[in-house]
């Protein structure tokens, strides 16, 4: 079976949908999806408190 090759778009995305639920979750929007040999090794939303 051959493994199917994500574009930098793709992952751009994901990071997107990461920084979407960020702003849902009234956080700063901000998402990161780390890959290395197309293989998601890492991936975060940006922690924040609004009130200050």
């Amino acid at each position: 079976m051959s493994e199917v090759e994500f574009s930098h778009e793709y992952w751009m995305r994901h990071a997107m949908t990461l920084a979407k639920r960020a702003w849902d979750e009234r956080e700063v929007p901000v998402g990161a999806v780390l890959v290395h040999n197309n293989r998601v090794i890492g991936r975060r939303l940006e922690p924040s408190d609004w009130s200050t």
